[in-house]
């Protein structure tokens, strides 16, 4: 049995072959696995693979870069991990001009009142580095027309506020635990808006949702309650009395 440490330096080892010039072939996995005492075959928990093709095939085979993996990218191919806030960021940095925020649930905090602020998150941003950042906008007018003439049209055709969005359908390899079938496909839904002045950017993902255009409505519905267009009188003042501490 590995102690953490030796599961450490383990690890460490392991990172390291993508340093290596030319990549170690299946059988270099195997062989250099069974030295450290470990099964190069044992199956990963809810996946069809083994060890070794794991590190081969989805770490190794991925951890260098290519002009193939670029036009892979520039399609939407490949295999790669995102959280919805990290696409959200990017969709952020993508409408606002090149700038990436650093990302943080709190914007202030108040005393029991909200009468007093006793603590205001101040808000960095770095602008990205590209050759030419009107490359961003022909990205932007791209999304402008999926929202207005491509396939999100039903979806935004009557929306009193103009949004660029995409959808997104992504693979998961894998089984999933609960059907021990292969997994579906995921849907994913990116926008901001409004369009000439961005306010907010939305990511939304169905898990095994098919296509990302079911995930629209309700980015559709998340902007337009930021936006106000879902208001119906008028909302609460700040600060606002407690009558328990009065």
């Amino acid at each position: 049995m590995l102690d953490d440490y030796e599961i450490a330096d383990i690890i460490e080892d392991i990172v390291s072959w993508t340093e290596l010039e030319e990549p170690l072939t299946r059988g270099e996995v195997i062989r250099r696995l069974n030295a450290f005492g470990i099964e190069p075959e044992k199956k990963l928990p809810n996946k069809k693979e083994g060890l070794a093709d794991k590190i081969k095939y989805s770490y190794l085979n991925q951890a260098g870069w290519n002009i193939s993996d670029t036009l892979n990218v520039t399609i939407g191919q490949g295999q790669n991990s995102y959280t919805p806030m990290q696409m959200a960021n990017y969709i952020a940095t993508i409408s606002n001009g090149g700038y990436r925020h650093t990302v943080t649930l709190i914007d202030n905090i108040k005393n029991y009142n909200n009468s007093k602020t006793i603590f205001e998150n101040a808000r960095e941003a770095e602008r990205i580095e590209l050759n030419d950042y009107k490359s961003l906008d022909h990205i932007k007018k791209g999304m402008l027309d999926v929202s207005n003439d491509g396939s999100m049209r039903k979806v935004f055709g009557n929306f009193p506020v103009k949004v660029g969005s995409k959808t997104g359908t992504a693979q998961k390899s894998g089984e999933n635990p609960s059907t021990g079938e292969t997994f579906d496909d995921f849907a994913w839904f990116v926008a901001f808006a409004p369009y000439d002045d961005p306010e907010i950017a939305v990511v939304s993902v169905i898990f095994q949702g098919g296509s990302g255009g079911y995930a629209g409505p309700m980015t559709r519905d998340i902007i337009a309650e930021y936006l106000g267009l879902n208001a119906v009188g008028t909302k609460e003042s700040l600060p606002f009395k407690s009558s328990l501490v009065e």
